[in-house]
């Protein structure tokens, strides 16, 4: 029992240290993307880039003028509620790209899980079939690479 909640604890603090280096490492980064977006705004819609950029900064919940702490707080807080935010490329939500990619994802994992488990069985038997042969190393070693 103790094993598990050490494990656990050492996959939340893993998760944890992920999305702080995520949140901190985009914050970071030269430039600003919000000027970019705003700068689109302008250019298809013939906004001014004042209300473009104010427009922007409400679609992606963003304030870069906002204290860094908040803003993370802010950040954990939408991830414990499921909000992974809006996408910057397609410009919807990105939990709406995730449920839409989501059947062909398990849908390829299910064939993968099949072939894998069909190669494996079959693996096991040649092996314990052809014992001390020259096949054994062979398989052994791809199986244990795969």
């Amino acid at each position: 029992m103790l094993i598990i909640v050490r494990r656990a604890g050492i996959a939340f603090l893993t998760l944890l240290i992920v999305i702080t280096l995520t949140f901190f490492l985009l914050r970071r980064m030269p430039g600003d993307p919000l000027y970019m977006w705003a700068m689109e705004l302008v250019q298809t819609h013939g906004m001014d880039f004042e209300s473009a950029y104010e427009q922007v900064k409400q679609m992606y919940d963003y304030d870069p003028d906002e204290p860094m702490g908040q803003q993370y707080i802010r950040y954990i807080k939408g991830l414990m509620k499921g909000n992974l935010g809006t996408s910057m490329v397609y410009k919807i939500s990105t939990n709406e790209i995730i449920i839409t990619a989501l059947p062909w994802t398990v849908f390829l994992l299910s064939i993968s899980l099949l072939i894998s488990f069909g190669l494996g069985s079959l693996m096991g038997i040649v092996i314990a079939w052809k014992r001390k042969t020259a096949l054994e190393p062979i398989v052994t070693a791809y199986a244990a690479f795969t």
